[in-house]
């Protein structure tokens, strides 16, 4: 998943992103967060929380920062929604996996 997440931090020009596995519990308190979403085009982000889903089911949470605002421009944001897809199948398998040992 570390190179899910470089692969957004340089695509979208942000410092830093991180994704974690989980559930609400273990993906570092997902409970009390406001995710963010997708900000609209051209919106100056500084952050940017988005739970992973799977079948209504949190897994994961993606963190992106930036010290400066960046604007996403349409094809960021859909590029962002469908990676996002893809690092909660990831996150999912994690946690498969986990159970299955």
């Amino acid at each position: 998943m570390a190179r899910i997440a470089d692969v957004i931090r340089t695509t979208l020009g942000m410092s830093d992103c991180s994704i974690t596995a989980g559930d609400r519990d273990q993906a570092g308190g997902l409970a009390g967060l406001q995710p963010t979403g997708i900000p609209p085009a051209g919106a100056p982000i500084h952050t940017i929380l988005m739970p992973l889903s799977v079948q209504g089911r949190v897994v994961g949470l993606l963190t992106a920062r930036n010290a400066t605002p960046v604007r996403l421009d349409a094809s960021q944001r859909r590029f962002l929604d469908a990676i996002s897809y893809y690092a909660a199948l990831a996150a999912d398998r994690v946690r498969l996996v986990a159970e299955a040992e």
